[in-house]
């Protein structure tokens, strides 16, 4: 059996801290929301929220088209760009609506 030391839980405590995988999401932007909005009134909610560099933001696009807007505006790091569907709740499912998801952790301005 494995006898442990004194030494061997902040020895672990900093491996665990060193590993990518254990490590956390980005505070979420003020301006993320899951309703559909265009790529401008997601940059102006940003702008407004006045959203820390390297914080995360989720956004549902009214359509495709505008998460492409909002990738090359330059506003998140290009690397962190990543969308997702987004199930229509029970208020919007009368209506229909379908949004693309969009994620991204914002860049350095």
């Amino acid at each position: 059996m494995f006898r442990v030391t004194r030494l061997a839980v902040p020895v672990l405590a900093l491996i665990m801290a060193a590993d990518p995988a254990v490590a956390q999401d980005p505070p979420l932007c003020a301006a993320s929301s899951d309703t559909a909005r265009t790529a401008a009134e997601v940059i102006a909610a940003v702008a407004e929220h006045q959203c820390p560099p390297g914080s995360r933001l989720r956004a549902a696009m009214t359509v495709a088209g505008q998460a492409v807007v909002l990738q090359r505006s330059g506003i998140c790091a290009p690397e962190s760009v990543r969308t997702m569907t987004i199930r229509p709740t029970p208020d919007t499912r009368a209506l229909d609506t379908r949004a693309l998801g969009f994620t991204c952790i914002l860049a350095t301005r």
